[in-house]
């Protein structure tokens, strides 16, 4: 299967009341400042909290950019691979989660966030490239086919449904899981395809 040219995951947030989006905007930018992605290129925070379920705050990156998302009005950490150097979808896969469970920890360590958590029992995934990807009946069984497989053999017994029908939409797909871990039992479960 052809790799998309990017790939999202976003990992929901448990308990998104006892934070305002506001406190990521410094928490962020310090993750510039201390280089707190080990080996990607960290450029800029950008500050769209204000539009009513947007993509609240972003940092953006060359390779990847990570983001405490409200689409929908659910919040989490969004995390969007651009640039990368893998050659199957289960390595593409495999590097987002790591990287997306690295940021979500981190995120959880925050003294600023009051105890902001994210669960693990569910997630999404979205493939980015409407050229290779189009949104029809056939990409999207054998995308959904993929993705279960590769998840399922990361982090065990999954079910996937399409997020939506809308063919101006990207295909993406909503994955939940069988066991309710934590992020620590997760990145146990990841394989580390590059350092994070």
């Amino acid at each position: 299967m052809k790799l998309p040219k990017r790939l999202s995951i976003k990992i929901f947030a448990s308990n998104p009341e006892v934070v305002d989006t506001a406190e990521f905007v410094p928490v962020l930018q310090r993750w510039i400042q201390r280089n707190a992605i080990q080996g990607e290129l960290l450029i800029d925070v950008v500050d769209y909290k204000h539009v009513y379920q947007g993509p609240g705050v972003m940092l953006i990156g060359h390779e990847s950019d990570y983001g405490y998302d409200l689409a929908e009005g659910r919040h989490g950490l969004l995390y969007t691979i651009k640039n990368y150097d893998v050659r199957t979808l289960s390595e593409l896969v495999n590097l987002s989660l790591a990287r997306a469970i690295h940021a979500a920890k981190l995120l959880q360590g925050e003294n600023s966030l009051n105890g902001l958590s994210f669960s693990t029992s569910e997630l999404q995934i979205k493939f980015l490239d409407r050229l290779a990807y189009p949104h029809n009946e056939q990409t999207i069984t054998t995308a959904q086919k993929a993705t279960h497989e590769v998840l399922s053999s990361i982090l065990g017994e999954v079910t996937t449904e399409a997020i939506t029908n809308d063919s101006r939409e990207p295909i993406g797909f909503t994955v939940k899981f069988a066991n309710s871990d934590d992020l620590d039992t997760w990145a146990s479960q990841v394989k580390q395809t590059t350092a994070v």
